[in-house]
């Protein structure tokens, strides 16, 4: 297990040589994906490093690690295949009108974001095909956060900076409150992390302060764990209020516990929870004794793709659970949510051939995206920003199914178009001018 840990090792010092081998250069989706997958796989071997005798789980989970890698290896070089040059952040170390206006703009989208998250995703969340594209909003936290982080490293504004990142711990402590689970607002925390890693110049301090980051998060999610189902009783709750969510979910800061690989209560959650690897080792070892059969495509059909608001009838699919389910044998509770993941998937589709040739495609597409956005990002382009950003960060889904994640693309793109209509109109209305600086770029709305 420690030798593949190395590779894992190696293969993120490739990444970051490859997609941001100096400072400005780069873009956020292709180091977000590769740590949000990590994040599902890696603490699961990592659990088995601190003298824990091998269980039942070691297997499956030495197996499953081993072709993680070798996905994650796809990944890289499906990046490196992706030839184009990356666009150059800008900074201008001036007191732009035109970094202003990038820095309202942000906070703008941010707060239509947290509001979309917060209050119209509950109110609309179950109607069909209106469900997906609101939920996409919520990426426009990110997307906001972007725009301010680029504003505070161009302006050189450590007062911008520091309120931007002041704000990332707190995304994790929302999503948990609000709906009782933490990954997507770590995920949000990766995506923003990522940028400010490219956009800054001192790195070396980031990149030892990496370690310290990560012990401290695996540190509160095991403590997390140990709290989770009361955190939930109190979310879940019709009756519970704001304020006994917000109680609930400080208590977990307060009894913080320091991560112990040698504490087996630590080592079992970190297995039970973020340990996608054993999912995937069971299927593996189960189609290799024959006892279930690739699929070869499907379980991401196009058909599947169509809204229901275009097809009322369309039957129901199965979900990530299901098909986990299908691969592994091993049956969930109703209403445990599993998800897939694409390592899974890919090889219960076409075995390790199609996890190969699957994460070359995503290393290539998600490379692709981060120009587009990135070049929306330096140029004040926001038509690039959202029509390649918010897809791109749909797909930061390693836990997902595919056609989860390309119904979600899908719908951010919609909502994209949402986004550039409402400033289209808004940037139209009574005595509206244009922020520009001489020298620069506006603030285009189109490509």
């Amino acid at each position: 297990m420690s030798g593949l840990l190395i590779a894992w090792v190696v293969l993120a010092v490739v990444l970051i040589l490859v997609v941001s081998p100096r400072p400005g250069t780069g873009g956020p989706l292709t180091l977000s994906y590769f740590l949000a997958l990590s994040m599902i796989h890696v603490p699961g071997a990592l659990s088995y490093v601190g003298g824990a005798a091998p269980d039942a789980a070691f297997e499956p989970t030495l197996v499953g690690f081993r072709l993680t890698i070798i996905a994650l290896a796809a990944f890289v070089v499906g990046v490196a295949l992706h030839r184009a040059p990356q666009p150059l952040a800008v900074w201008r170390g001036s007191l732009s009108r035109e970094a202003i206006a990038i820095q309202q703009r942000g906070t703008r989208l941010l707060i239509i974001g947290a509001v979309a998250f917060i209050v119209i995703q509950p109110l609309l969340g179950g109607v069909a095909t209106v469900a997906s594209v609101v939920s996409t909003l919520s990426l426009l936290l990110i997307i906001g956060l972007w725009l301010r982080l680029y504003a505070a490293v161009t302006l050189k504004s450590r007062r911008g900076l520091i309120l931007t990142l002041a704000i990332l711990p707190v995304l994790p402590m929302v999503t948990l409150a609000s709906g009782g689970f933490v990954g997507s607002g770590i995920s949000w925390v990766i995506s923003v992390a990522a940028l400010f890693f490219i956009l800054v110049r001192r790195r070396l301090l980031m990149i030892l302060a990496i370690p310290v980051v990560l012990y401290v998060g695996l540190s509160y999610f095991v403590t997390y764990a140990a709290q989770r189902n009361d955190i939930r009783d109190v979310v879940w709750s019709s009756r519970s209020t704001v304020m006994e969510r917000v109680d609930s979910v400080l208590a977990m800061v307060v009894s913080f516990q320091p991560l112990d690989l040698t504490n087996e209560l630590h080592s079992r959650n970190l297995r039970n929870r973020l340990n996608q690897n054993m999912l995937v080792g069971v299927g593996v070892i189960r189609h290799e004794n024959d006892q279930v059969d690739l699929v070869y495509g499907q379980t991401f059909q196009p058909w599947l793709l169509i809204p229901r608001a275009l097809w009322p009838g369309k039957p129901d699919v199965a979900g990530s659970g299901t098909i986990v389910t299908n691969f592994t044998g091993i049956g969930f509770a109703a209403g445990t949510s599993v998800g897939a993941g694409q390592v899974l998937e890919f090889y219960y589709n076409f075995g390790t051939f199609g996890v190969i040739v699957g994460f070359l495609g995503f290393g290539y597409l998600l490379r692709f995206l981060d120009r587009k956005l990135m070049t929306g990002l330096v140029e004040g382009n926001l038509r690039l920003l959202l029509l390649y950003g918010m897809p791109g960060l749909a797909l930061l889904q390693p836990g997902g199914s595919v056609i989860e994640i390309a119904v979600a693309s899908i719908a951010a793109i919609v909502a994209g178009h949402l986004i550039l209509a409402y400033e289209r109109r808004r940037s139209r209305g009574p005595q509206r001018r244009r922020l520009r600086s001489p020298g620069t770029p506006p603030l285009s709305l189109r490509s």
